[in-house]
């Protein structure tokens, strides 16, 4: 039965393990796009991940070319972001920076607040000009294509990109997965 259904066993250890060790892993544009919205720390090891998936890693074409499309937009509204963190907390500074006028809070803890203030500021401000340098100028890109060298697959042709858009908008009317979801 485990021979006939194997999806249906898929925590079976001898098969896990087997997977694992053969399977070859392929990237949507979410993992590639995604690099943009992480940690420092979180997209370090996400490279290493990359890296250590050696040649069982592969990226359709299509991804790739998500990714370089979409990529622009990503670092500016992430940088959108930062530039939104830094207007809220400049605000809640403009809100207690008046010694006289409520909310209070104690002085050792009004002078902390403006120490680490400088400090959150000046490091969301460097961390939006990083982003926005990414425009032009992006380690994330060029840390990618040292990666995915050899790793992206081919394009499609112009009659096999023109079959696939016919079958995706039967596969669209008819509501069969996967994507018709993702119509709009």
């Amino acid at each position: 039965m485990k021979t006939l259904f194997p999806s249906h066993f898929a925590s079976d250890p001898n098969r896990l393990s087997k997977l694992w060790g053969e399977c070859i892993f392929v990237f949507d544009t979410n993992v590639l796009t995604g690099l943009y919205k992480y940690s420092d720390e979180t997209r370090d090891a996400l490279y290493r991940v990359i890296e250590s998936l050696g040649d069982r890693l592969w990226v359709p074409y299509q991804v790739m070319f998500e990714y370089l499309d979409n990529r622009a937009k990503i670092v500016h509204d992430q940088s959108k972001l930062y530039e939104s963190a830094i207007s809220k907390l400049v605000e809640l500074k403009s809100e207690i920076e008046v010694a006289n006028r409520a909310p209070f809070v104690s002085t050792d803890i009004y002078n902390d607040f403006f120490f680490f203030f400088y400090r959150v500021l000046g490091d969301l401000k460097s961390r939006r000009d990083l982003h926005s340098l990414r425009i032009t100028d992006d380690d994330v890109k060029l840390r990618l294509a040292e990666l995915l060298e050899g790793k992206v697959g081919p394009a499609y042709t112009a009659d096999k990109l023109s079959a696939l858009v016919v079958e995706g908008e039967r596969r669209y009317s008819q509501k069969i997965p996967p994507g018709f979801e993702d119509r709009d």
